[in-house]
């Protein structure tokens, strides 16, 4: 047992971020769906924009949806980089990159 305690120990103090994310882990917990965050502010988010909600932003190209609007951002980056940036060249605007789902 007193083995077990000193690895422990010995894992926190090798890598001391994981132990506190580790004691942290999912302190808030989504009544409807169960999902856990560490920080109660996601949690409000998650409840508030997303949990049991269809999709509410739409990429213009292709039509993925997502959620939240910093997740079709970085859809946007990660697929359509070369659009993106020729889109922006020519107008400095982001908003029409994607639309509201209605």
């Amino acid at each position: 047992h007193r083995d077990s305690q000193d690895y422990i120990r010995l894992q926190g103090l090798l890598d001391p971020w994981k132990s506190l994310r580790s004691q942290k882990e999912g302190a808030f917990e989504c009544k409807k769906c169960k999902k856990r965050y560490i920080q109660k502010q996601t949690l409000n988010r998650h409840v508030q924009y997303e949990c049991g909600k269809q999709p509410q932003f739409q990429c213009t190209w292709c039509g993925h949806r997502a959620k939240q609007k910093a997740n079709l951002l970085t859809h946007l980056r990660n697929r359509h980089l070369t659009q993106l940036n020729e889109m922006l060249q020519h107008t400095g605007d982001i908003s029409s990159f994607f639309s509201k789902v209605t």
